[in-house]
């Protein structure tokens, strides 16, 4: 675009009708697009609209147009924004688009910018060709002054240079690098100085060096500019938590938290606005700001791009609105607990963890910080939970709710003594042991050797996982690890020694490696479960009081709590539940509730849930209740956890006083229990190498209560949980994931009667 050009825009621009003009002033006196509706819907809906305009817009050659002009510059900048929005490579406009990209060339710094960039997020292999000739032009197009002004035969000033040319050369030749083309350091100097020199004293860019006025558009230019260039608006100190600050980025953030919001208020109707909005983009994600002043700048920018159809008017300006808005693609892997302590020593530590990850794993990914003193709220659209810090670990009861919340819904919890510390290793330890569950003594240590997060990317040996706990008991783990030697001080480049950083790679991929399979990170925008979260808010508060938790929902199953170990296992209902949605047809429960045996509360459970390591002592009362349960058209299941023979052994001699007259007897292998609604007589079932030299290739024994029309009661001695929650050992007795879920269907369908149309019909008290 020549100056020319734009300058005609910008006189036309001052002639706005009057109308046009008080529309402006009542936008400047209304909250940022608070009127626009912000939902995962419809954000994914506006990058559909964009995406469906932008290919109404292509040309029969491939190319796309600014006004009828700029075919290449626009064309690029069109391709660009369709493949960062996810449009597969192989699309017939991306094809087109990128023909005409090859088949043609520009002396316009905005265009061989963009062909870059756009080439380089379609295939650096294959373009680099083309790649390098634009990188060429570039590099003998920069003038003295460090700059680039619109290309050698636009202007005939050939020294003319200005700080939007300049933000596009930049962000090609950052392309470039990333390509693998070393760019001259002496010419990142000189463009370097070109934007450190023209910055005003109050903090801001201009369009042209300090001649005018500055304007958001340029500050966020030129910061974004000055990070692809290396520099940093933080540099650690000499001690962990200790910063300095570049004064110059400092300065422009602290114009653009005055200035952000009127621009945003208009930034729909202004001339370049939309070209504002991806500036603004780059700058916040290359300095990391989730905020600039007080505005979450993302957010207040899509409501800019939902609030109005002004990106339709040209190719530009709809590539410009999708490359902003589709960074909703990200979602947040990770959540930085804002713990009431020193929760920030290493500001840039989970921004490269993720970075990494990311890279490594060939997916998007973004993270966020979060407090949790009113519950999960964001967090729970995260895999991980992240906390750390050199001082006293506190939580109060909310936080800790919240964390429960998080463990119950399949998440990670990952806390880190920052710098090795002993005082918060000690607190986070004995808070966590003591306080997350108190009922439980559980205990942080090392994971087993075949725990998925020793090799499910790198494998791990001893070294490397020194130092790396997880919180539980037995099979009882909680997916809470404790980390007692710092990672964060590498990620955020504080640690110099290359073993030291590799081993901080390599465990923090891992680590959220796995928790992204164990817990599928959401959209940005993405609806929180708050009636989820209220409801297991409510269910630990009445369990907490000791009955009540059951009533809080439709179709629990009850985990029935005795003397024993009775919380083996707490992730095996997520696996669970997620197996039985699948079909409609089969049972389904929406909460694990704990309940007393001695209340009526398991009145309110369809099905309930013994399991344990060690005997399940109960009370006289108890059992007779139990009894009551079943003879009013309840289900037990029961299970040895780890294939326990204390359990085993226990549970037996308690069985008879479940049903008079009846003692456990074998279900037989040909039963209906095993063909419906999985005819598991059709496949061999697999599980741990203990369960293989017993079983061979039979389904294990399952033994069972009848009333005569149903089996109520079904008991298994070989472990069933383990393997749904990921922790089957192989000297256990117990069956893989794959051929435990289907056996637990047909138990519960068999259990509740399902073909004869008692689903999930909860058990009459007796009363």
């Amino acid at each position: 675009m020549n100056r020319t050009h734009k300058r005609k825009l910008w006189s036309f621009a001052s002639f706005l009708s009057l109308r046009s003009f008080l529309l402006t002033i009542i936008l400047l006196a209304m909250p940022v697009h608070a009127q626009a509706d912000l939902s995962q819907e419809s954000v994914t809906r506006r990058v559909a609209e964009i995406l469906a305009h932008l290919r109404k817009m292509q040309g029969s050659d491939g190319s796309f147009s600014y006004s009828g002009n700029f075919q290449l510059g626009s064309t690029a900048l069109a391709l660009l924004a369709m493949l960062t929005a996810g449009v597969p490579s192989k699309d017939p406009a991306v094809l087109k688009a990128a023909a005409f990209l090859m088949g043609h060339t520009s002396g316009n710094t905005y265009e061989e910018s963009l062909v870059i960039c756009a080439l380089e997020k379609l295939s650096p292999e294959l373009c680099r060709r083309r790649i390098i000739f634009s990188y060429e032009y570039l590099l003998s197009s920069q003038v003295k002054s460090g700059g680039w002004g619109y290309g050698k035969n636009i202007n005939p000033d050939r020294e003319y240079s200005d700080e939007s040319c300049t933000q596009y050369a930049v962000l090609g030749l950052a392309a470039a690098e990333r390509c693998g083309i070393q760019v001259p350091p002496a010419a990142k100097a000189l463009a370097k100085r070109f934007f450190t020199s023209g910055q005003m004293s109050d903090g801001s860019w201009a369009y042209q060096g300090k001649h005018g006025n500055g304007s958001v558009n340029m500050t966020c230019a030129g910061l974004a500019s000055l990070a692809l260039l290396g520099e940093k608006l933080e540099t650690p100190g000499d001690r962990c938590g200790e910063y300095r600050q570049h004064p110059g980025m400092l300065n422009g953030l602290e114009y653009l938290s005055r200035n952000l919001s009127s621009f945003l208020k208009t930034a729909h109707i202004r001339q370049w606005g939309y070209y504002g909005m991806y500036s603004l983009e780059r700058s916040g994600i290359l300095l990391r700001q989730r905020q600039i002043g007080s505005i979450d700048w993302y957010t207040e920018g899509c409501r800019v791009i939902l609030s109005s159809d002004n990106w339709k008017k040209n190719a530009v300006d709809s590539s410009f609105a999708l490359l902003f808005i589709t960074r909703n693609d990200a979602p947040y892997a990770i959540t930085k607990w804002r713990w009431r302590g020193d929760w920030n020593n290493d500001h840039d530590d989970v921004a490269n963890w993720v970075q990494e990850t990311s890279a490594q794993l060939k997916q998007p990914l973004d993270w966020q910080t979060a407090s949790l003193e009113n519950g999960l709220g964001t967090g729970g659209r995260s895999s991980l939970i992240f906390v750390n810090g050199h001082s006293r670990f506190i939580a109060g009861e909310k936080e800790l709710d919240a964390l429960r919340n998080f463990l119950s819904m399949g998440g990670v919890i990952v806390g880190e003594a920052c710098c090795d510390s002993p005082e918060f290793e000690k607190s986070f330890r004995e808070l966590m042991e003591k306080r997350l569950y108190s009922e439980n003594d559980l205990k942080f240590l090392p994971p087993p050797a075949s725990h998925p997060v020793l090799n499910c990317v790198y494998k791990l040996d001893a070294e490397e996982m020194k130092g790396v706990y997880l919180l539980g008991k037995g099979c009882s783990r909680k997916q809470v690890f404790l980390l007692s030697q710092d990672i964060s001080c590498a990620f955020n480049g504080d640690e110099q020694h290359p073993l030291f950083i590799e081993r901080a790679k390599k465990l923090g991929i891992n680590l959220l490696a796995y928790a992204l399979g164990r817990r599928k990170p959401q959209a940005k925008f993405s609806e929180i479960a708050e009636d989820e979260f209220a409801l297991q808010g409510k269910i630990m508060e009445k369990a907490r009081a000791g009955s009540g938790a059951a009533y809080a929902c439709e179709s629990p199953l009850g985990r029935v709590r005795h003397d024993g170990d009775w919380t083996t296992d707490p992730n095996f209902f997520a696996g669970l539940s997620g197996f039985l949605k699948k079909d409609p047809a089969l049972p389904s429960f929406d909460a694990e509730v704990s309940v007393f045996p001695d209340t009526d509360e398991m009145f309110a459970c369809p099905a309930l849930f013994v399991t344990g390591h060690s005997a399940p002592f109960m009370k006289p009362e108890a059992l007779l209740n139990l009894r009551r349960y079943l003879q009013g058209g309840g289900f037990i299941l029961v299970e040895a956890c780890c294939a326990d023979q204390s359990f085993d052994a226990g549970f037996r001699k308690i069985a008879s006083s479940l049903w008079p007259g009846q003692e456990l007897r074998p279900i037989p292998k040909d039963d209906p229990l095993f063909r419906q609604p999985f005819d598991l007589t059709k496949q061999k079932p697999a599980g741990s190498n203990a369960y293989q030299l017993s079983e061979r290739d039979s389904w294990p024994q399952l033994w069972g209560l009848s009333d005569g029309q149903r089996w109520c009661l079904v008991y298994s001695s070989a472990d069933l949980s383990c393997g749904i929650e990921g922790d089957l050992e192989q000297d256990v007795k117990g069956l893989s994931a794959d051929a435990a879920l289907p056996l637990l269907a047909n138990i519960f369908y068999a259990g509740l009667a399902i073909e004869s149309g008692g689903k999930n019909g909860k058990p009459e008290s007796g009363k």
